[in-house]
């Protein structure tokens, strides 16, 4: 499995999505560093619960700036997506959204964000989206998503929304560790399916590469 890309983790809270994101984010930076391509990680979680080793902690929009000047990645940013954002211009970036809803809505999304995940393939970005509301998911997300992992989803319109943003259905899914196209999905993505725990979920995934 290549895991450069564009990743969607969904799933009620306490499914394990946060450890899937960030295993995802630890999978992409290994590629880049064996392609003896360039890291530079960049990480939004209001909590503080992901943390890369060596991580830069910053809180606000000029110790981001000046982090990303000064190359100290991985980055972690305890805040709010900047007003004005020096990330959608950098090359080779990985970035992770954590809790992704605190960063925008279904008819709402930074521009600098939007960029990101419509253009930055061009500039060979990287980017993972983690929530437990995914109908609170801007369109562009799932429209240029080209990886999903889906855990448990406890509400019928995050369902739904999970549904329509990937052409799938999920009814009848014994969310059986699985990665891989659903037989008969119209799907245009890969998908991955958890249980609640995500441990042995990311083992058998693993096991794929």
């Amino acid at each position: 499995m290549i895991f450069a890309g564009r990743h969607v983790v969904v799933g009620a809270s306490g499914s394990g999505k946060s450890t899937t994101a960030e295993w995802i984010l630890a999978r992409i930076l290994a590629e880049r560093r064996r392609a003896r391509r360039r890291t530079k990680a960049v990480v939004f979680d209001c909590y503080g619960e992901i943390r890369p080793k060596g991580s830069t902690y910053v809180n606000e929009r000029r110790e981001l700036a000046r982090a990303v000047l000064d190359g100290r990645y991985p980055i972690v940013s305890l805040g709010k997506w900047p007003d004005l954002s020096p990330l959608d211009h950098v090359r080779d970036l990985s970035l992770l959204l954590d809790e992704a809803w605190r960063f925008m809505g279904p008819s709402s999304c930074h521009e600098s964000l939007e960029a990101i995940f419509c253009g930055g393939r061009h500039l060979d970005q990287d980017w993972i989206v983690a929530t437990q509301y995914p109908a609170q998911l801007h369109p562009s997300v799932l429209a240029n998503c080209n990886h999903a992992w889906i855990h448990p989803l406890q509400h019928h319109e995050h369902v739904r929304a999970i549904e329509r943003g990937l052409s799938i259905t999920l009814k009848g899914r014994t969310w059986k560790p699985a990665p891989g196209r659903p037989e008969g999905s119209a799907a245009t993505v890969p998908l991955h399916w958890a249980r609640a725990g995500a441990h042995d979920f990311l083992a058998a995934a693993a096991a794929e590469v």
